[in-house]
Order: C-alpha cells, then structure tokens, then sequence
C-alpha cells in the first residue's frame, strides 16, 4: 500500500512539517518501528509508569496514519482535495503515484460472490 509514501499537512497548523506516519515502518517489527504506535501500547499497558509516553506528537502521528489509512484503501481523493469536511484539517503533502497496471479499474463480484479484480478495457494489453 506503500504507506510510506504518504505525508499528511495540518491544514489548521500550516507551520507543522508534514507528516508521515508510517515511515520507517519494518512488517517484521510492526510496533517497535512506529514510534508513535509503539509509545501508545506502552501507555495503554503500563500506564502508571509510561504515561509520559503520552505525547501530543504520537497523537498527531496517529490521526494522520488514520487518514494515510483511508486514503491507501480508498483514493487520496477521499475528500481531501475537494468540498468536504477532511479537506478542512488535512491535506496530502506527498502521496505514491500508481501506474495503471498497478491498479484495479473496478471490482465485481464472481459467481461465487466473492470480490475479483475486473481489467479497464483500456488497459488491457494486446
């Protein structure tokens, strides 16, 4: 989904640094590699003894995972670029660019009800 790709602005807050959530993210050592992650489930366990772990940074840090989130499984153009209520607080400062052939153009249903990728006829090769 390339999550590491995505940098999220604070439209509010145009002075903070866009921000990416995901960077440095290894799938191998999912909590300890976010920093901001790994400082929630510290706090969420331990409480008494790490709730200075509870930083307004990691909370910034996680409501913009939150939006890369939507915008990965959906489309940057969740509301973010246009009329809606997100596009009030946030907005992409970068996002992954995706060839064609690295997409889907639609999905449908098989015989079987399940979900199948369906090929754009302009982007079928001949």
């Amino acid at each position: 989904m390339r999550l590491d790709q995505y940098a999220v602005g604070f439209r509010p807050y145009p002075w903070l640094t866009p921000i990416r959530p995901f960077a440095g993210w290894n799938s191998q050592d999912p909590t300890k590699t976010l920093p901001w992650y790994d400082a929630y489930n510290r706090v969420k366990h331990d409480r008494e003894t790490q709730f200075s772990d509870a930083r307004l940074e990691h909370t910034f840090n996680a409501v913009a995972a939150c939006v890369t989130m939507l915008a990965a499984q959906y489309t940057p153009s969740i509301g973010l670029g246009g009329h809606s209520d997100l596009s009030s607080f946030f907005q992409f400062a970068e996002t992954p660019e995706w060839t064609p052939e690295q997409s889907y153009a639609s999905i449908s249903h098989d015989q079987d009800g399940r979900w199948v990728p369906v090929d754009h006829p302009a982007l079928v090769r001949k």
